[in-house]
């Protein structure tokens, strides 16, 4: 962008001239730049990347605080917030996908160690989720298991339902999903909540299946 004075011998110029050079007034300087055309947005690439962020930005709004809690501690101390992580861990995955087969419902915080196994008992609108945990490290309490079940969809389509978040802090450790459509599947991340030796909370990543209501 060039800066000019008088241009075209004038006190002062605005558009664009034989489809080549514009000229401008930014903040009270006169500027002449090249014309430039932007590139096609419609693209079926952007198309796609576009659709998927808008469901995956719905969808973390739709979030419980329970589903929040390790995407917020993950982006705990770097410039970066919560809904462009969620963003940035599942656009590539999803961009191309026609399921939420590969959603990624947790990334992990501090290094929470994950579920050993989950296993899911369908029931009239509602899901069980059984969860087998590890041994925790040394100096490591395991505070309770977490997890969400968000409605099977297409991700490139409108958020198609509300996600649902419970926690189990007892030794039981089994997660009941209720009020759930009938006959409908979802998709279950479940992770484990931590405290680690110098008492901060970490989270593991998700441990996944796909469950249908009855």
């Amino acid at each position: 962008m060039a800066v000019v004075t008088g241009p075209l011998m004038s006190l002062t110029a605005s558009g664009t001239i034989a489809k080549t050079i514009t000229y401008g007034d930014w903040k009270g300087i006169k500027y002449a730049r090249t014309r430039v055309i932007p590139a096609n947005p419609q693209s079926t690439e952007q198309s796609k990347t576009r659709e998927v962020f808008s469901y995956l930005n719905d969808l973390y709004k739709f979030f419980p605080a329970i589903a929040r809690e390790p995407w917020i501690a993950a982006v705990s101390g770097i410039p970066m917030t919560a809904q462009n992580l969620i963003a940035s861990k599942n656009i590539s995955v999803l961009r191309d996908a026609l399921d939420l087969n590969d959603l990624v419902l947790s990334p992990g915080a501090r290094g929470g160690s994950p579920p050993t196994a989950i296993v899911t008992t369908p029931g009239s609108g509602s899901l069980s989720v059984a969860v087998s945990v590890p041994t925790p490290p040394t100096g490591w309490t395991l505070t309770g298991a977490q997890g969400v079940v968000v409605k099977d969809q297409d991700p490139h389509d409108v958020i198609a339902g509300q996600p649902v978040a419970v926690e189990d802090l007892t030794s039981t450790y089994t997660l009941v999903f209720s009020g759930l459509e009938n006959t409908t599947d979802y998709q279950i991340g479940v992770w484990l909540k931590w405290l680690t030796t110098s008492q901060d909370t970490a989270y593991s990543v998700a441990l996944r299946d796909v469950g249908t209501t009855s």
